[in-house]
């Protein structure tokens, strides 16, 4: 009855994300616009090629690989919305049970690789209830932002960090970092932050058992961790030059020859310089008496 009870709270525990965000769209009564509603007629947009073809769908994600704003951030909720359609609350809960739990899910894992004096159960029911309890992590994909895919792949990367000594550990972060810029550009700070700050760590963690009057362990560890760092930012870099757009070439550059305007075609009769004929006026003395004019 007891382990009934435990898996009872564990599941409302996670049903209650989806079931505030239902409420939370169904009680608006707004005109969604601009950056509100922009990111879920990209998403129905995609939805709707992929009904078509799935050629058709993947040529959409290519494509936009060169716009301003890619459709990366959508790939991970095609699985719910191919099932529970367009609309805004299927869009809504999509992006909090895709993106917002996994992220609530990380930060307790990374509390309790941190807090490890602390009960493992004590310290992630903490951690939940924090994760659970910012507006940070509920307010930017209520309001339709898919911000939150970027902010799982920095605490993924983070926790990737903290967690077992693996080869493919740095490589990943890397990895991980970078992903976070390809779906949500303005994560590069994000990135950057906490790519130098495990840098620095590690660093740290490295040298401070060595003693510094002996070089030849000091020359080892500092190449090891020259290696960690240079997989760490070569996975990074090689999963952006790959998947971030690529300028167009350019025409100076190129091997096909360019045809140059040619000149506008030139006129064969020249104008002359003199001064146009004189207008005759309607009334002149000298010439026309004035009995002669006609009667008006």
């Amino acid at each position: 009855m007891r382990v009934n009870q435990v898996l009872l709270k564990r599941y409302l525990f996670w049903l209650l994300p989806p079931t505030v965000a239902a409420i939370y769209v169904l009680s608006e009564t707004p005109l969604y616009w601009t950056d509100f509603v922009v990111y879920q007629h990209r998403t129905t947009e995609l939805i709707l090629a992929f009904q078509t073809s799935f050629s058709a769908g993947i040529e959409q994600i290519i494509n936009s690989l060169n716009a301003d704003y890619n459709l990366l951030y959508i790939i991970p909720l095609l699985p719910l919305l191919l099932v529970l359609g367009t609309g805004r609350l299927a869009y809504i809960i999509a992006l909090t049970v895709v993106y917002g739990l996994p992220f609530v899910g990380r930060i307790a894992l990374i509390t309790r690789l941190i807090c490890q004096d602390i009960k493992p159960k004590k310290s992630v029911q903490s951690a939940l209830a924090l994760g659970a309890l910012m507006p940070l992590t509920w307010i930017p994909l209520w309001r339709g932002f898919p911000d939150s895919v970027g902010m799982l792949c920095v605490v993924a990367a983070s926790g990737v960090y903290l967690g077992k000594r693996r080869c493919w550990r740095f490589a990943a972060i890397g990895g991980l970092l970078a992903l976070a810029v390809l779906f949500r550009r303005h994560f590069a700070y994000g990135g950057l932050a906490v790519g130098g700050a495990i840098a620095l760590v590690e660093l740290w963690d490295r040298l401070n058992p060595i003693a510094w009057d002996s070089p030849g362990q000091l020359s080892a560890v500092l190449g090891r961790y020259s290696r960690d760092m240079a997989m760490m930012v070569l996975a990074g870099l090689g999963l952006l030059w790959a998947v971030a757009p690529k300028p167009p070439p350019s025409p100076y550059n190129s091997s096909t020859p360019t045809v140059s305007p040619s000149p506008p075609p030139s006129h064969s009769r020249t104008l002359s310089a003199s001064p146009p004929p004189r207008m005759r006026p309607i009334c002149d003395s000298a010439l026309t008496p004035l009995t002669q004019l006609p009667s008006i």
